[in-house]
Order: C-alpha cells, then sequence, then structure tokens
C-alpha cells in the first residue's frame, strides 16, 4: 500500500479514490521519468518505490503528475510478458 498525506486530497479536491478496479500492469512514463529513474537506479521495483516515493516528494514541491486512464466496458489492456503472451493477446 501507498501512503498519501492527508494535504495532498485538501489541495486536490478533484481525486476519486476507487477499489473496483484492476490494474493491467501498463505504465507509460514520460522522458522526465526515465531520466530521474536512471539517476536513482537503487530502486528494485519501480511501482511500490519510486512512484511511491515520487508521490510522497510531492509536497515538495517535485510537481510529478500520475495520470490513469480508464477503459470502456467493450476495452481491454493486457501486458506483454513473451512471446506466448503476445500471441494470445493478439488473437483477440
Amino acid at each position: 500500500s501507498t501512503q498519501v498525506p492527508c494535504s495532498f486530497f485538501a489541495s486536490h479536491p478533484q481525486i476519486e479514490l476507487h477499489s473496483d478496479l484492476l490494474d493491467c500492469g501498463i505504465d507509460i512514463c514520460s522522458p522526465d521519468v526515465l531520466a530521474r529513474f536512471s539517476d536513482e537506479f537503487d530502486y528494485r521495483y519501480i511501482r511500490r518505490q519510486f512512484v511511491a516515493n515520487s508521490v510522497a516528494e510531492e509536497e515538495e514541491g517535485l510537481q510529478n503528475k500520475i495520470f490513469a486512464h480508464f477503459l470502456k466496458p467493450q476495452e481491454y489492456a493486457a501486458r506483454v510478458h513473451d512471446f506466448s503472451s503476445y500471441a494470445t493477446i493478439s488473437q483477440n
């Protein structure tokens, strides 16, 4: 789990919390994030450590932004792990 300070929600009233969503495991990063990640290469898990720390540092003025895209009910997304999963996903 990730801890977010209450002050973050007070200054961002447009935030909605959901517990009924499924994460497809696809992340798209800007070149700035990749550059910062290469400077801080000691993270083993991008999501659990790097992203969580970036969100925590938001209060320090780094202005990092995380966006989510919600798929429509008839859409789907899947993460490709290998050639076998690619073949399965591309047949749909």
